[in-house]
């Protein structure tokens, strides 16, 4: 933090500060959240399914979770305007998207999933890890080879794309517990938080936005926040955006 001028107010939250945060700003937006977080028994058949233990801050998120509070943090217009009934979700343009899950839709800009879409995956191999063109990155040398020895939990996804991770275990300098993102054409990892209750804190403070997945639009914010989003981005993966 010694390299910073700024003080980056998400970084070392715990899951309380994010979950409160999350809280804070789905209050804020003035509505009511009617569907229930998943019980506990949804876990324990994932872990069942998977063969291993969830880490406490993913059960603890869980816990929190519903479709309904996530889509009123990270895509508020659609929540505004979804039909939440079973049977399908009607989108902002009028479609109606089917299924009974509200999470059934590509226009969240960060999608969580549900415990029975969770999985998890070590490398190598590397075709686990879905980079199409990995060596090719680390030759260029915007990824760590350390990255090969990643192992995570699959538990979201991006509107681009990517995919959102739980690491397991230490990797290429960042504890296990990270959150980061990749995609099928990546040619870097990108991490998000050392935390998940950081990465919730994060993405609190900046309005339910993921902006680490699309660095164009961090020139839209204010000047503090997008400093401190830079700096952050800059601390977390040796570059600058």
């Amino acid at each position: 933090m010694s390299l910073f001028r700024r003080t980056i107010p998400w970084v070392g939250a715990t899951m309380e500060d994010g979950l409160r945060a999350c809280d804070r700003v789905i209050a804020s937006r003035g509505w009511t959240i009617e569907d229930a977080p998943v019980a506990d028994e949804r876990l324990t058949e994932c872990e069942q399914r998977l063969g291993r233990s969830l880490p406490d801050d993913l059960i603890e998120f869980y816990r929190w979770w519903t479709p309904q509070k996530w889509r009123s943090l990270v895509n508020p217009e659609l929540s505004r305007k979804a039909d939440h009934r079973p049977g399908g979700l009607m989108s902002m343009t009028g479609e109606m998207i089917e299924g009974d899950h509200p999470q059934n839709t590509i226009e969240d800009p960060i999608g969580i999933e549900p415990p029975d879409g969770i999985s998890h995956f070590e490398s190598p191999p590397l075709e686990k890890l879905f980079f199409r063109y990995w060596p090719e990155s680390i030759k260029d040398g915007h990824a760590s080879r350390e990255w090969l020895e990643l192992s995570a939990f699959m538990f979201g996804w991006t509107l681009f794309s990517d995919d959102l991770l739980s690491t397991t275990r230490v990797c290429a300098g960042n504890p296990a517990g990270s959150i980061v993102l990749t995609t099928q054409d990546a040619t870097c990892v990108t991490v998000c938080a050392h935390s998940l209750g950081e990465w919730l804190a994060r993405l609190s403070a900046c309005d339910g936005n993921e902006y680490f997945a699309m660095p164009g639009d961090i020139d839209d914010l204010p000047r503090a926040i997008r400093a401190m989003l830079r700096d952050d981005f800059e601390r977390l993966n040796g570059r600058r955006i």
